[in-house]
C-alpha cells in the first residue's frame, strides 16, 4: 500500500497517478483509488468516469511489457456502506432492512467520519484482491489525511460509545449514567418528536450483532496502515507556505505513529537553470533566482529533519492534466 498525502494545490493528485504509472511499469497490478472526490484523477487517466468500480486505464504498451496493469477506483461512500452492511450482516433480511430505512441513505451520505471509515472499508477490499498487487491511496487535503488514518479507532471508540450501546442494544442493564441517557432521550423525544426518535432507535437496533465485525476490519486496516508493508509518500513544493504546510502535517502524522518514506517536492525549478547566466536578465535571471529561492526554502524546511528521502521533480511545461503527463511525471521519479 502507499498512501499520499499533502496540502491543496501541491500536486498530490498527480504524484498518486504518477507512482502508480511507475509501479506499473515494474509489474505490478495496480489498483488507484481517491478519496477525493473531485474529478483532477479521472482527468489525468483520460477518464470520461470514475465511479466505485475499478477502471482499467489504458496505457501504452510499452509501459505494460512486464506484465502490469492499473485501474483506478473513486470512492463512493453509500456504495461501499451497502457493500459492508452486506458482508458484515448475520442474515441477507438485517442488511435489507437497514439499507432500506431512509435514515440509511442520509447516514452514508452525511455522518461526520463515515467517508473516512468508508475509506478504510474500500481500502480493505482492494488489499484483499487476488488481482491487484499494489494499492495507491490519494487522499484529500492534509487534514482529510489525518481523518483517515484515525477513522479505524474512531469507529472502535464509536461502537463503545454508551449512547451508540444503548441505541442497538436497548434498555437491558441499566446502570446510573444509562438511566441519565434515557432522560436525554426523553428530552429529545419533546424537542424533535417521539416519530424521529424512535425511528432513529430502530435504525441503529438493527445493527445489532454487527459490531464485531465491523470492530474486526478496522483493526485490520489499522494494523496494515501501520506495517511495514504500507508507504506514505509526503507531496509539497518548494515554496515557503506549502512547506510550513508539509511540515506541519509531518508532525501530525508522526504523533499518529506513521514515518513518511518519501518526500516528494513538486514543482521544482529545474536544477540545469544553473548553467543559464542571469546577467542576461529577462527569463534566465528570473528562472536562476527562481531555483536559489526554492532552494533555500528547501534548506532550511530540512533543518526540522521532518522530510525523509526528499526527492524534488521539476517543474513540466504544462500542468499535468492528461495522461501523457502523468507518465512524465512517472519518469521524472523513476530518474
Amino acid at each position: 500500500v502507499i498512501v499520499t498525502a499533502g496540502t491543496g494545490g501541491v500536486g498530490k493528485t498527480s504524484v498518486a497517478a504518477a507512482l502508480a504509472v511507475q509501479q506499473v511499469g515494474h509489474g505490478r497490478r495496480v489498483a488507484l483509488i481517491t478519496i477525493d472526490p473531485a474529478r483532477r484523477l479521472a482527468d489525468a487517466m483520460g477518464l470520461e468516469e470514475l465511479g466505485d468500480q475499478l477502471t482499467v486505464v489504458v496505457l501504452d504498451p510499452a509501459i505494460l511489457t512486464n506484465g502490469g496493469s492499473l485501474s483506478a477506483t473513486m470512492l463512493d461512500p453509500p456504495t461501499t456502506f451497502a457493500r459492508a452492511v452486506a458482508r458484515h450482516a448475520s442474515h441477507p433480511e438485517q442488511a435489507e432492512q437497514i439499507l432500506a430505512s431512509p435514515l440509511s441513505s442520509q447516514l452514508a451520505e452525511s455522518l461526520s467520519g463515515l467517508t473516512e471509515y468508508m475509506a478504510v472499508e474500500r481500502l480493505w477490499e482492494l488489499t484483499d484482491a487476488d488481482d491487484i498487487d499494489v494499492v495507491i491511496v490519494d487522499t484529500p487535503p492534509s487534514s482529510d489525511a489525518i481523518a483517515f488514518l484515525d477513522a479505524p479507532a474512531l469507529l472502535a471508540r464509536m461502537l463503545d460509545n454508551r449512547i451508540y450501546r444503548f441505541l442497538v442494544h436497548g434498555q437491558s442493564k441499566w446502570n446510573l449514567a444509562e438511566r441519565a441517557l434515557r432522560g436525554l432521550i426523553a428530552q429529545l423525544i419533546s424537542i424533535v418528536g417521539g416519530t424521529v426518535v424512535r425511528d432513529t432507535v430502530a435504525f441503529f437496533t438493527l445493527f445489532d450483532g454487527m459490531e464485531d465485525h465491523f470492530r474486526r476490519r478496522a483493526e485490520e486496516v489499522e494494523t496494515l496502515l501501520r506495517s511495514d508493508v504500507t508507504r506514505f509518500v509526503l507531496v509539497t513544493t518548494p515554496h515557503g507556505r506549502a512547506l510550513e504546510n508539509a511540515s506541519t502535517l509531518a508532525s501530525q502524522l508522526d504523533d499518529a505513529g506513521v514515518s513518511i518514506q518519501l518526500t516528494t517536492v513538486n514543482r521544482s525549478t529545474p536544477a540545469s537553470v544553473r548553467s543559464l547566466d542571469p546577467e542576461k536578465g529577462g527569463l534566465a535571471d528570473y528562472l536562476v533566482r527562481s531555483f536559489q529561492v526554492e532552494q533555500n526554502a528547501l534548506s532550511e524546511a530540512l533543518k526540522n529533519q521532518q522530510f525523509s528521502n526528499v526527492v524534488q521533480l521539476d517543474r513540466l511545461p504544462n500542468p499535468i492534466s492528461t495522461l501523457d503527463g502523468v507518465i512524465e511525471l512517472a519518469n521524472l521519479l523513476e530518474d
